[in-house]
């Protein structure tokens, strides 16, 4: 099990057109403050719902001791048998680029790493550092640097959900607009990992 934190460096793009709002909506028109809202709201939602990024932004993953298998410790039923996790899932990542990799604060050179690419991207190590370094990789995920980029079935989920939380201003609790809005059907196939319960 490996235990990282991982976050955007800036805030998402809203990948909602405005006409196919109002449209949707049946509405003449929309105040832009409140457009941009629920269009951002939605984007972010469906982002954490698909657990990849879709209009491209850089993210940061640290790992504050790194990943292991086997037994890190020993209590005398198993000697200590541990070594460094080299193959490491790269979060929200529907990548574009790794930006930097740095192992206790020095870089890592790209020769000493690669990316395996599906659907989940990972970066896989060719070397084996100390297992109790901090590692921190900087990364540009996403379909591409805009909205246009990213799949209409897509944008049509964020659509749907904003115009569900326009409808519902004030009265719909934001963790599960996804499935309340019908949005799930169309994002579905998208998700880099589907979960059963």
């Amino acid at each position: 099990m490996s235990i990282y934190s991982t976050a955007a460096t800036s805030a998402a793009w809203p990948v909602v057109d405005e006409s196919e709002l109002i449209d949707w909506l049946g509405i003449e028109s929309i105040d832009f403050t409140v457009f941009q809202m629920v269009g951002t709201i939605a984007t972010q939602r469906l982002i954490d719902y698909l657990q990849l990024e879709l209009v491209a932004r850089t993210r940061v993953v640290t790992y504050n001791s790194l990943p292991v298998i086997g037994t890190a410790i020993s209590n005398a039923l198993s000697k200590q048998d541990a070594a460094f996790n080299c193959i490491l899932e790269l979060p929200y990542a529907n990548l574009i680029s790794i930006d930097s990799v740095l192992l206790d604060g020095d870089v890592v050179p790209s020769t000493q790493y690669s990316i395996v690419r599906g659907t989940t991207d990972f970066i896989a190590f060719n070397f084996l550092p100390v297992i109790t370094s901090e590692l921190s990789i900087t990364y540009t995920a996403g379909y591409g640097a805009s909205a246009s980029n990213v799949p209409e079935q897509l944008r049509q989920a964020a659509t749907i959900t904003a115009a569900y939380l326009y409808e519902h201003r004030g009265a719909c609790m934001g963790g599960d607009v996804i499935r309340d809005s019908g949005a799930a059907t169309l994002a579905a196939s998208f998700r880099s990992k589907v979960v059963s319960l």
